[in-house]
Formats: C-alpha cells, structure tokens, sequence
C-alpha cells in the first residue's frame, strides 16, 4: 500500500495482487471447513456406531 501511494508501484498490479490474495485467502478457508466438516462427519459416525 505504501508503494501504491508512493507511486513506485502500478494500480493496476495492486489491484491484481490483492485480487490474488484474497482468492488465496479464500481457498484457505474453504479447506479448513472441509477439513472441519470431515472432522464432525467422522465424530457422528463414531457416535452413531456404539450401541
């Protein structure tokens, strides 16, 4: 950002790396609900299965 409003970087590079970033981001957090809902899947079945 400092770059960005010292002129030394594009706007149109910013743009693109904070779009890249976000969808990074983005990814991160679908892979931890997974990981999170296989967690919660295994757990009920676990419980389910003792008589």
């Amino acid at each position: 950002m400092v770059d960005l409003r010292a002129k030394k970087m594009d706007p149109k590079i910013a743009h693109t790396l904070t779009y890249m970033t976000r969808v990074l981001i983005e990814a991160f957090a679908a892979t931890n609900m997974q990981k999170e809902l296989e967690s919660l899947r295994q757990q009920l079945q676990t419980k389910t299965e003792k008589p």
